[in-house]
């Protein structure tokens, strides 16, 4: 989560004051986190503000996301997803990154002005999956 876990309306507190807060962290689709906060400030025994905060409305989780996480869902490759599979199909017939590389740049050219772009992508799977 970017930012802090701000107050609904600003509560002007003095020495002495205490704050309890209760945070929670729920994971949502397995890798966004749904975050609530509940805060009671108190003078003494007198509660100044109680807030119950969530970032549940404002979660950066969108329909489309939690439509593609479905178990019914049926995905289908994105420009991403066919180079990327490319290059996999490529490593698993053992062909070197230089050649895969070549094979890049000639299927994909609009996405790699370089061989040396290509490289680097093939480069960067081969560190994530070869042995």
């Amino acid at each position: 989560m970017d930012g802090a876990f701000s107050w609904e309306r600003p509560v002007g507190l003095r020495k002495g004051d205490r704050i309890d807060v209760h945070l929670e962290a729920h994971l949502v689709g397995g890798s966004e986190y749904i975050y609530r906060w509940d805060t009671t400030v108190r003078e003494g025994q007198t509660v100044k503000a109680e807030f119950r905060q969530s970032t549940f409305y404002g979660a950066p989780l969108s329909l489309g996301r939690l439509k593609k996480q479905n178990k019914d869902y049926v995905p289908e490759l994105n420009l991403e997803g066919e180079i990327d599979r490319f290059i996999l199909g490529m490593m698993g017939e053992g062909v070197s990154l230089g050649r895969i590389a070549l094979e890049l740049k000639e299927r994909f050219p609009g996405e790699f002005r370089t061989e040396k772009d290509a490289l680097t992508r093939a480069g960067e799977l081969s560190v994530r999956y070869s042995k």
